[in-house]
């Protein structure tokens, strides 16, 4: 049996944000510790990193000692979240190299990707 889980790896820097012009709001807050009002900004949040993938039958021909790896595209958060709910119940008797188009089939939910043409828009 197979059985999936993401594994998120970013993006973590705020760096990242500001390149692909991610929309945000700010707020300004009062600094205890700065003894001054700062602009604190709320980007709009993403997740990306891979889908592990956990095989218990050694005979399985895409079975690996190590785990087999999906990459998984960087994408609004609210789609990583669902589909990591998805993933906690999801099994399979074969690897399901498409999982990705997989859960939008079964969830009717259409994974949110970012695309570098949407830094282009957003300019």
């Amino acid at each position: 049996m197979w059985y999936y889980a993401t594994n998120f790896m970013g993006p973590v820097s705020l760096r990242w944000y500001e390149e692909n012009n991610i929309p945000f709001t700010s707020e300004k807050k009062y600094s205890e510790f700065l003894n001054q009002e700062i602009e604190l900004k709320n980007y709009e949040q993403y997740a990306g990193g891979r889908i592990d993938c956990y095989c218990n039958n050694p005979e399985d021909p895409d079975y690996d000692p190590y785990n087999y790896e999906l990459g998984l595209p960087i994408m609004k958060s609210s789609s990583y979240g669902k589909l990591s709910k998805w993933l906690d119940t999801y099994k399979t008797k074969r690897l399901d190299k498409n999982v990705l188009k997989t859960f939008e089939k079964e969830t009717g939910h259409k994974l949110e990707f970012f695309y570098k043409k949407d830094k282009e828009e957003n300019s």
